[in-house]
């Protein structure tokens, strides 16, 4: 009988427990229901059920304060609060001693980071949901607050009436700074600031005034606006070795630095800086000086040459020259700073520093702060940790880090990388080796790489909150995606995926390739990535983190499933980035083998190879490039003049080196079936063509080589001189005579050629033909413009030779499995 009693009571209990289980699952299940709107996750996040209003029975309660964040915190908030009494949401700082409940001004003065710190607490009346507080130490966590409070509430801004959490968050990141560096920043600035990103750096506008004193300017209007939106704007001097462009050696010949003796000067030379002439150091003070004087400033960001540039007067020689650069940066610092005890010099390391980063660490004030660059290591993407000893050492010492990390498959590349995993291992790392913050890197604008944008948001923030799959899902939520799960479930597969191609530096690597060139330790030289006498390896080079076939097959499997899963979503961004990965894999796969089987024995069957794996090659290129242009014009649609070179020649790659192969194979008499996809040279430029001026129009008839409608490039590819060339335009033109031709079709934006890049490619479309007599005699032009070396310059510099090619394009081209 007890037994009996003793057996039900267990199972009674069993069962409570499992209710209690039950009822807490349920609980947390709300909780991340509400939580997969808010990027980042908040810290501490509970919701205990919600309350439905109208707009009208909702009313705002601003703090007193004429800071813009806070206007901008009251803009965010307005929108949801229509009414003038009921449920109401105040905003308070936490030295308003009267509105700020104590236990709140208390918990948010431990917090780290606290100037970003924040809390929402409901309000209950008399056991009822009655409102909102939401409080801050600083303007700026107001700001977050609301942001946080707006993600909750927009799905419910265009109804009339609004579901509000019953929620309590407390909130702080865990970088101190967490921004961006670059490119379009005028306008991504507003969606970082919505993911609580809150810095941005910036090029200074560098020069000189008629009299020759410095000169440093910058947007008043992007500060005052930037500011406003909780943005802190960073201003940069640039690399210490390209100061030339700010006209510093026209009007202080003396302040530059004696090149090396009997080295002969390269391409496109411009001196560096003697930093042993006190008048280097004085301009600099000047430039800093003036950048101070603005009220938004308070740090400047001097970058250290990324390129070796000692100087080899006699005060220099025998001296460091990062050691020489640093003091320098420092004392001008000291000068320019004198006025203004809050701000702060950082000190931009570089790949040509790297071998010096100790003597400028040992080099620099207390104080001062590092930020760590280089074109190998920081622009990077591999599994490879970024963070190495010598600055984890510096960053645990309490002195004070940040870091410049690419966010995306290459600085060099334009190219889909949705990688949740990627970003996450990289957040993580720079929290636990004690950084204070990142400035991504994202070529050239957002559009091309939001998920991964979001994601840094994400986990420099809360790095310890929601795994790789949950980020992705709650990303899907906030995008409005139709199946946000299996938005995760193929992120998860191509993310993972997608970071071995990006580690692999695949695709950055073939379109060096298709220049003649490769990127070596942070520096671009000629020479060749491959060969038909140097093979591609499994393990190394294009497949770096491919050990061998068998793990390129399987990522292969894993692109194809993702693509398989796309279909099921029926989401263009999610098939075009799937094929975009499995057609770039299924490339290197094909161009391995080929490369391979060229360097076999002759035989009619290693021929027949050949040419059964260059129509290979040829398919997947056509794939490629069609999903690339469609995956771009998806994700960032912008005109067509407005499309930078590096997306173009993501876009572009295939074609080249599937081109290139072709060439390998005419000494095995195979016939090309595609010779219109192919460069053919239409013109050229030499050294004469710039002896009177500096502008040049290159003219060729192409009509030979357009006998379709369609897409086209225009390759300008520089060869070799001591000058690049500047390009302007292409433009196609139709008629009888290229006199008489009349403009069709331009392309128009500006490019530079030179050792450091020596292809560029403008787009052309060629129109349908009219069929008719009037138009019987026609024929295409092309016009290329170009500026060559300045009229100023010794003879010995004014050489520069290159050429241009056509053929027509597959950015036109549809899905598909045949040459023919």
């Amino acid at each position: 009988m007890l037994q009996n009693m003793m057996a039900v009571c267990f199972r009674l209990l069993l069962l409570l427990l499992l209710f209690l289980a039950a009822a807490v699952s349920a609980m947390d299940a709300v909780t991340e229901a509400w939580a997969n709107r808010v990027i980042p996750l908040p810290k501490q996040i509970n919701v205990a059920g919600s309350r439905v209003l109208s707009k009208d029975e909702i009313t705002l309660c601003p703090t007193d304060s004429e800071d813009g964040r806070i206007a901008t915190a009251i803009e965010t908030v307005q929108p949801f609060a229509g009414g003038d009494q009921g449920f109401t949401i105040k905003l308070i700082l936490t030295h308003d001693r009267k509105n700020c409940p104590a236990k709140l001004a208390k918990a948010l003065a431990k917090l780290a980071n606290r100037d970003q710190a924040y809390a929402i607490e409901p309000v209950m009346t008399s056991g009822a949901f009655s409102g909102f507080l939401l409080v801050a130490n600083e303007p700026l966590g107001l700001l977050y607050a609301a942001r946080t409070l707006h993600q909750l509430l927009t799905p419910s801004l265009n109804h009339r009436h609004i579901e509000i959490p019953q929620v309590t968050i407390v909130d702080w990141p865990d970088l101190e700074e967490r921004g961006e560096w670059g490119w379009n920043l005028s306008h991504d600035r507003y969606s970082i600031a919505e993911l609580k990103m809150n810095e941005v750096e910036m090029h200074a506008t560098l020069g000189f005034q008629a009299d020759g004193s410095p000169s440093a300017t910058l947007d008043r209007a992007f500060l005052s606006e930037s500011k406003r939106l909780g943005v802190k704007v960073v201003p940069i001097i640039r690399h210490l070795e390209q100061l030339a462009v700010t006209g510093l050696f026209t009007y202080h010949p003396n302040t530059a630095a004696t090149p090396e003796p009997n080295k002969p000067l390269p391409s496109d030379y411009q001196p560096a800086v003697c930093f042993s002439n006190p008048a280097s150091i004085d301009l600099i003070a000047g430039w800093m000086s003036q950048l101070l004087a603005y009220e938004e400033v308070h740090d400047i960001n001097a970058w250290l040459a990324e390129s070796p540039s000692p100087c080899f007067c006699e005060l220099c020689r025998g001296h460091n020259s990062f050691e020489l650069q640093t003091k320098s940066l420092l004392r001008a610092f000291a000068m320019a700073g004198a006025d203004h005890p809050d701000a702060h010099l950082r000190i931009l390391l570089s790949q040509a520093s790297y071998r010096d980063n100790d003597r400028v660490l040992a080099s620099i004030t207390p104080g001062t702060r590092i930020t760590y660059y280089s074109g190998q290591t920081t622009y990077d993407s591999s599994h490879e940790p970024m963070i190495y000893p010598l600055l984890e050492s510096f960053a645990r010492s309490g002195q004070w880090l940040s870091v410049y990390p690419q966010l995306t498959n290459s600085w060099r590349t334009v190219f889909p990388f949705t990688g949740p995993h990627f970003i996450k291992a990289r957040m993580t790392e720079f929290v636990e080796k004690g950084l204070h913050g990142f400035s991504g890197y994202a070529t050239p604008a957002n559009g091309y790489y939001d998920f991964n944008i979001a994601a840094a948001a994400e986990w420099s923030w809360n790095s310890s909150g929601r795994s790789a799959r949950q980020f992705a899902e709650a990303y899907a939520t906030r995008l409005g995606l139709k199946q946000p799960r299996l938005f995760a479930e193929w992120a998860d597969l191509i993310g993972r995926t997608g970071w071995h191609l990006a580690g692999s530096r695949t695709v950055e690597s073939l379109i060096f390739a298709a220049g003649g060139q490769v990127f070596i330790d942070g520096f671009i030289e000629d020479g060749e990535l491959f060969s038909t006498e140097k093979p591609i390896e499994y393990g190394k080079g294009i497949l770096a983190e491919f050990p061998n076939e068998a793990s390129l097959d399987h990522h292969l499997a894993s692109a194809q499933q993702a693509l398989e899963l796309a279909q099921r979503a029926d989401e263009p961004l999610m098939l075009l980035e799937s094929r975009c990965v499995l057609h770039t894999l299924l490339f290197v796969k094909e161009l391995e083998s080929v490369v391979d089987v060229f360097q076999q024995p002759l035989s009619a069957a290693r021929t027949k190879t050949i040419q059964q794996q260059l129509d290979a090659v040829d398919v997947t290129a056509q794939n490629l490039t069609a999903a690339m242009i469609g995956w771009g014009n998806l994700v960032h649609p912008v005109e067509q003049e407005a499309l930078h070179y590096r997306f173009r020649d993501s876009v572009d790659f295939a074609a080249t080196i599937a081109g290139r192969l072709r060439t390998w194979a005419e000494e095995c008499q195979i016939v090309d079936p595609l010779p219109a996809y192919r460069f053919h040279r239409i013109a050229s430029w030499q050294t004469e063509d710039f002896a009177e001026t500096a502008d040049l129009a290159l003219w060729a008839d192409i009509t030979e080589h357009v006998q379709q409608a369609g897409a086209y490039d225009i390759r300008l590819f520089f060869l070799n001189g001591a000058s690049g060339v500047d390009t302007r335009a292409v433009t196609l033109l139709c008629g009888p005579t290229k006199e008489s031709a009349q403009p069709v079709f331009v392309d128009r934006w500006d490019g530079r050629l030179s050792r450091y890049g020596r292809y560029l490619e403008y787009w052309l479309t060629i129109p349908e033909k009219p069929n008719n007599l009037a138009h019987a005699l026609d024929r295409y032009f092309i016009k290329a413009e170009l500026s060559g070396p300045a009229l100023n310059l010794p003879q010995p510099r004014r050489t520069s030779q290159g050429e241009l090619l056509i053929r027509k394009s597959w950015r036109d081209a549809k899905v598909n499995r045949s040459i023919h």
